[in-house]
């Protein structure tokens, strides 16, 4: 989370799920459960554009209690509001990602094959080795008429 703080991310915790508060020199305690948001604080990046909402889930990764600004992100995910530009739903310039914003299912399936499954989005998952229960890797929402709606990168240890 530091990381996020030293580049001038601001955060509001929004979600029922997290307690974490807004005091990042707190000590967390919750433990990561295996299954998103249990054992989380999450976080939403606070943005320009009402239509993006980007959530922010960061765990302790060895079980044991840390402050809240040095637990590690497990989970980034961003959604898209019907907003179009040029046909394309937008995001803004502050959010950087490394892949096409006009993706479809086609060009998603050219450059990474099919996914491992579908199941409210397309997953390209990995099995996690400490929950074996449980994926880790990236999930790619994407509506034939409009393109990417949201997509998801999670890590679980």
């Amino acid at each position: 989370m530091q990381d996020f703080l030293d580049a001038g991310a601001e955060l509001d915790e929004t979600s029922d799920f997290s307690h974490a508060g807004m005091n990042f020199d707190a000590q967390f305690d919750d433990h990561f459960r295996g299954q998103f948001p249990y054992g989380c604080a999450i976080y939403r990046l606070k943005s320009s554009d009402q239509y993006v909402l980007v959530d922010l889930y960061f765990i302790t990764p060895n079980g044991a209690s840390i402050k809240l600004r040095d637990c590690t992100l497990a989970r980034i995910e961003v959604r898209l509001h019907a907003v179009l530009v040029n046909g394309v739903r937008d995001i803004p310039q502050e959010f950087e990602f490394a892949f096409d914003r006009s993706l479809t299912y086609d060009s998603l399936v050219a450059n990474s094959g099919e996914p491992n499954y579908d199941d409210a989005g397309y997953h390209y998952t990995i099995v996690s080795e400490k929950t074996p229960k449980y994926d880790s890797g990236y999930v790619f929402g994407i509506d034939n008429e409009e393109g990417l709606y949201k997509f998801e990168i999670s890590w679980i240890p």
